[in-house]
């Protein structure tokens, strides 16, 4: 893909506002139940999450989330793939990238077809973070 396939008949570079986003966020493959794969992450989640982008690209969740976290995670992406609705999921502690966050916001994109491949997650900066607006 090259760049001026992420340009829009509006002159938007969509691939541009997904990585310069002053918060994380990242892009799920859904393979099967339970099964989902990091298919795209922008600088802010990289950074959040402290890895390098190969090593989130195409892998699991885990790759990025202690265990516990990693769990609770993964039943909120779950229900948000069954329910084809969007659900919040308290954020993980992670590194020190401002905005602190307070949630991520997991939305599955459903498809003509009503099956959901693709969950876009978004952060949210954390109510009382100083970055938030007024």
């Amino acid at each position: 893909m090259t760049r001026d396939d992420n340009i829009s008949s509006a002159g938007i570079d969509h691939q541009t506002l997904f990585e310069m986003m002053p918060v994380p966020r990242f892009v799920i493959r859904v393979q099967s139940r339970n099964d989902f794969i990091i298919a795209e992450a922008n600088q802010k989640a990289l950074a959040y999450f402290s890895r390098p982008r190969e090593d989130v690209i195409n892998h699991t969740l885990s790759v990025l989330l202690p265990k516990t976290d990693a769990r609770y995670f993964m039943e909120s992406l779950d229900a948000a793939v069954r329910q084809k609705r969007p659900v919040t999921a308290k954020a993980p502690v992670g590194g020190s990238v401002a905005p602190k966050l307070g949630n991520f916001y997991i939305n599955p994109i459903v498809s003509a077809d009503g099956t959901v491949s693709i969950v876009d997650v978004l952060a949210l900066p954390a109510a009382g973070d100083s970055q938030s607006l007024q």
